[in-house]
């Protein structure tokens, strides 16, 4: 009958256990899978803003999604400066500041270099950390897009199939952006943000997100930060003032427009 040699850790010795090689070799291949896995979804967990960033500017650029670009736009160029600069700021002002930062240990989203046996952390976070504003970001983005198309005034002669289909798109998203939420206030419990730190991340990430949206739709026609391309595959109206698409001198383009 085959056996297999386990060492028991409680009674710190060998022991045999007559087993199925079979049964052995599926137990051992499921729990290597299941570690594999688990690897995957913390190291998706910890790069998360990288995540969003890429996976936005590629699906965007490879698919022609303008919504998606400048989301991945204002990620980069709004939200990533803006809060290093916050980060050099509590650097200097708040130098060491329980409260604000977190050593990189806690997370291991940071490689170490060895000393002396332990590892030693090369940085330390200090808040605001991208991660937190980064993912905020996202979540306020898409939500405030959401609610700002669910109470949007309906065009004339609209359907109510069409009405009720544009509310579940927007619900759709706006479920979303409370899973990217609850994951961002996962990332307080995991000890890689502290209360305050986590609360100025989300503040910071959420004021850009709202701001931003607000200059992307700077002509008040919606189309631009749309993610839901509600607006654009919406038929006008057929009575009522005229939306502008693009901004422009009504006397240069008044043929246009």
């Amino acid at each position: 009958m085959p056996y297999i040699t386990i060492y028991d850790q409680s009674k710190s010795r060998f022991t045999t256990k007559v087993i199925r090689l079979d049964k052995a070799k599926t137990t051992v291949h499921t729990k290597m899978e299941f570690a594999r896995v688990r690897e995957f979804l913390l190291g998706a967990y910890n790069d998360l803003p990288n995540i969003l960033v890429t996976g936005s500017l590629l699906i965007g650029a490879l698919t022609g999604y303008l919504p998606l670009l400048w989301l991945s736009l204002g990620l980069i160029a709004l939200d990533l400066p803006v809060t290093y600069l916050l980060q050099l700021a509590m650097n200097r002002f708040f130098p060491g500041n329980t409260y604000l930062s977190v050593s990189s240990t806690r997370c291991g989203a940071i490689p170490f270099i060895p000393t002396g046996g332990a590892p030693v952390p090369i940085i330390d976070f200090m808040a605001p950390t991208y991660w937190m504003s980064a993912t905020i970001f996202f979540a306020v983005f898409t939500g405030y897009n959401a609610i700002q198309i669910l109470f949007k005034a309906s065009a004339k002669g609209a359907t109510q199939q069409q009405i009720n289909m544009r509310r579940a798109y927007c619900f759709a998203v706006l479920l979303i952006a409370v899973i990217f939420g609850a994951i961002a206030g996962s990332r307080i419990l995991s000890g890689c943000e502290t209360l305050a730190g986590g609360a100025l991340g989300a503040f910071v990430g959420g004021s850009l997100a709202v701001g931003y949206w607000h200059l992307l739709d700077v002509c008040g026609s919606g189309l631009v930060p749309d993610i839901l391309q509600i607006v654009a595959n919406s038929a006008p109206g057929t009575s009522g003032p005229i939306t502008p698409v693009i901004c422009a001198k009504p006397a240069t383009y008044a043929n246009v427009f």
